[in-house]
């Protein structure tokens, strides 16, 4: 079965997105990455970790400053896994060269592990180390999910209180509703964010539900049963209302997951925000 997919294309020498001038046609899940990387195309493919990272942090640094140019702030959801942190890095250094694009951030967490913030497994421990203590964020201006203490559902529904407020107040000046920018990375398995193809998401009373695309709400409380473990995390809805989501992949044992993911297997957490906005860009042993 043949399915069809539009895609936007990367001008290399501006890191803008251009409006494509084909379709592009792959085979379903028989074709290789390569092959549905056509002539409209977003994904775009690097060297290796050092070249991603340079060009990734260049690109996020790109639309801060476009957002905070439009409407004197920039809202950016960061993803925690491996794979980004090079670009925290870099982004870091860019930030602190430039004091009038750091002190007009909004941080957020897309998802976090149920550990403390300081826990070594913690994705707002990286994310810390990587890129906010070196760039000099101000406190005030991360939204930490303050895991590991209490109970999963109620930490979930504390973190979506403060995204209502926030986006709420931007709604009543008739701003954009979502996030400027939400960067996503990719498990093997199709999961991105805490989002897994077979996680429950507990309520305050201990009832479950399988994640799906629809779930209700802007964040959820989820069990993964295969790592015993509860996750945090941003719902499919609020992460798609984003004006523009990126992910950041690198390891050649994604390949396989991200030529499914392209072709929008639906099954796939990852492929619910394989949108019109979204794009991909990854490290040339992944492809």
């Amino acid at each position: 079965m043949l399915l069809p997919l539009k895609f936007r294309v990367f001008s290399a020498k501006s890191n803008k997105v251009q409006r494509p001038n084909i379709l592009c046609w792959p085979f379903a899940l028989r074709t290789s990455v390569a092959d549905v990387i056509c002539a409209g195309k977003k994904l775009k493919v690097y060297k290796d970790n050092d070249q991603l990272a340079g060009e990734a942090a260049r690109i996020l640094f790109s639309h801060l400053k476009r957002a905070i140019s439009r409407r004197g702030k920039a809202t950016i959801v960061l993803a925690g896994g491996s794979s980004p942190r090079g670009c925290y890095r870099e982004l870091a250094l860019m930030l602190k060269r430039n004091q009038e694009v750091l002190n007009r951030c909004f941080w957020f967490i897309g998802d976090e592990r149920w550990v403390a913030e300081d826990n070594p497994e913690s994705n707002e421990n990286m994310i810390r180390k990587a890129l906010w203590e070196s760039a000099g964020v101000q406190k005030e201006k991360i939204f930490s999910w303050k895991a590991g203490s209490g109970e999963p559902a109620e930490k979930a529904l504390v973190y979506e209180g403060m995204l209502k407020n926030f986006f709420r107040e931007l709604r009543a000046r008739k701003e954009p509703r979502g996030p400027d920018l939400v960067i996503l990375g990719l498990g093997e398995d199709g999961h991105t964010a805490s989002l897994f193809p077979h996680g429950q998401v507990i309520d305050g009373r201990g009832n479950k539900r399988p994640v799906t695309v629809d779930l209700h709400g802007l964040t959820a409380a989820i069990y993964v049963d295969h790592l015993k473990a509860y996750r945090l995390s941003m719902t499919a809805g609020f992460l798609a209302s984003a004006a523009n989501i990126y992910f950041i992949i690198s390891g050649s044992n994604k390949k396989w997951v991200l030529k499914r993911v392209l072709s929008r297997v639906p099954e796939l957490p990852a492929s619910w925000l394989n949108l019109k906005q979204t794009f991909f860009l990854v490290t040339a042993e992944t492809v």
